[in-house]
């Protein structure tokens, strides 16, 4: 062999360890640790908590109230409590996202899950007490537009009164307010001079409670239209 070959023979032979070597590397970065291959990895679905009381159920559908604010609506999932009744504390599980409709939605509920000795039937109790006194004596709200509820005087949350007002409106089919008669008159609602309100009806529940610890409460509507106060 000569010398041209000899030389020609070493740089084919550093030519093809190098280009062994950059095949080898290119090997190495296209495996599982690539982190293009897992960045395509489906990731967990993300979930939230809502904790709220259970206002009322119809049919299928729940309405709920946010432990300080909030009113919200939802179907109940297929694996849902059989007990569940009104009244009570819930853990609402779903999909991280609410709707932005009112009563607001959430998406995707998966589990609800009942607090134990969290329990208050005032919500549906007085809803009930509020269908009782919308039905005596109709004539007092015929032909009204709106029903206002008024229970700043009971230990219900911002959230409880909203979904109750918001519930009595529905099954009334009346535009719900929860403005106190003062709040109607700042708002314009009632008449300034006679103190009359034409186009509605104001609910009033005042909770107490005896020596015995026993709740009691009183129940009113008033007919701002006619000045006639209905005592339940």
């Amino acid at each position: 062999m000569t010398r041209l070959q000899t030389h020609l023979f070493a740089f084919l032979l550093c030519f093809l360890l190098l280009f062994t070597a950059c095949q080898s590397v290119s090997a190495e970065l296209s495996g599982v640790d690539n982190p293009q291959s897992t960045a395509s990895e489906p990731s967990a679905a993300e979930t939230a908590t809502l904790t709220a009381r259970l206002v009322d159920i119809s049919g299928n559908l729940l309405l709920l109230a946010g432990k300080d604010d909030g009113v919200y609506r939802c179907a109940r999932p297929e694996d849902a409590p059989d007990g569940l009744i009104p009244g009570m504390m819930v853990d609402v599980t779903y999909g991280g996202y609410i709707k932005a409709i009112y009563p607001s939605e959430p998406d995707n509920v998966q589990k609800i899950t009942v607090r134990e000795n969290e329990t208050d039937g005032r919500c549906a109790l007085y809803l009930s007490v509020l269908q009782e006194l919308f039905n005596t004596d109709e004539t007092l709200q015929s032909d009204t537009e709106y029903v206002s509820v008024d229970l700043t005087e009971t230990p219900l949350t911002k959230g409880e009164i909203q979904a109750i007002a918001w519930r009595f409106g529905e099954l009334t089919e009346r535009r719900p307010l929860t403005f106190t008669f003062k709040e109607l008159q700042d708002e314009g609602y009632l008449e300034t001079d006679e103190l009359l309100w034409e186009d509605g009806c104001l609910f009033k529940i005042t909770e107490k409670n005896d020596e015995n610890g026993t709740l009691t409460f009183d129940a009113e509507k008033m007919a701002c239209r006619e000045r006639r106060l209905l005592l339940f």
